[in-house]
């Protein structure tokens, strides 16, 4: 019995921190697609280091196995911008 395919990132991302991508399925090979860019990653993950503002947006991975490509699933990836510290003289 195959597993359904699932993706997910490590939410919620600062700027500067690593955005991490996840697929779950068993077999296949796994193609991620960035919105914006049409930039494709391989793999059941992958990582987007440093990772800034632009960095955000819809990413779809598909699952292929012999040949034959599943449903696409999206995930929408959040990067926020790392907030001021403020010091405060005491």
């Amino acid at each position: 019995v195959d597993m359904p395919l699932t993706a997910s990132y490590n939410s919620p991302v600062c700027e500067g921190e690593d955005l991490i991508f996840t697929a779950t399925g068993l077999v296949g090979d796994y193609v991620w697609t960035e919105y914006k860019t049409g930039c494709v990653f391989n793999g059941i993950s992958f990582t987007r280091p440093v990772a800034i503002i632009q960095m955000g947006g819809m990413y779809k991975v598909v699952r292929v196995v012999n040949g034959c490509a599943s449903h696409e699933l999206m995930v929408n990836a959040k990067v926020f911008t790392q907030p001021d510290i403020i010091s405060v003289d005491t």
